[in-house]
């Protein structure tokens, strides 16, 4: 059983453009798993620096978990266009696999970015009422 993660996390790393390799301290991103849901959470600046960071995560999110995986960019400071090319080809793979990436809540550099590059994402949704 361990192997196809194995496989699925190798063919992820792919995700990252040839090169680029580093640990960024200007960032902080994590996954979690609510329910049926993976969500990854971006924090701080994300740029060709920090995409091999990126890869690792989300390939780490999509083999742990069958479900759709959602990003939440809320708390990106800023965003080049590396990372945007990591979501784009994450996305691809998913989709290949009848599952989704979903972008969610962008920060305004980050929408400025997917914006500029035709990325599609859905605003925040409404937190949940106390009872």
């Amino acid at each position: 059983r361990e192997a196809p993660d194995r496989d699925l996390r190798r063919s992820m790393v792919d995700l990252r453009p040839e090169g680029v390799s580093s640990d960024c301290p200007r960032t902080h991103s994590y996954a979690e798993t609510q329910g049926l849901q993976t969500i990854v959470w971006l924090r701080g600046e994300h740029d060709a620096a920090t995409v091999d960071e990126l890869s690792k995560l989300l390939a780490e999110s999509i083999a742990s978990t069958p479900s759709d995986v959602i990003v939440d960019l809320s708390g990106v400071e800023f965003m080049g266009a590396a990372p945007v090319g990591v979501l784009v080809r994450t996305r691809d793979f998913l989709q290949r696999r009848s599952r989704e990436l979903v972008l969610r809540a962008p920060s305004r550099s980050a929408a400025l970015i997917l914006d500029v590059c035709g990325i599609g994402w859905i605003p925040a949704p409404p937190m949940p009422m106390a009872s």
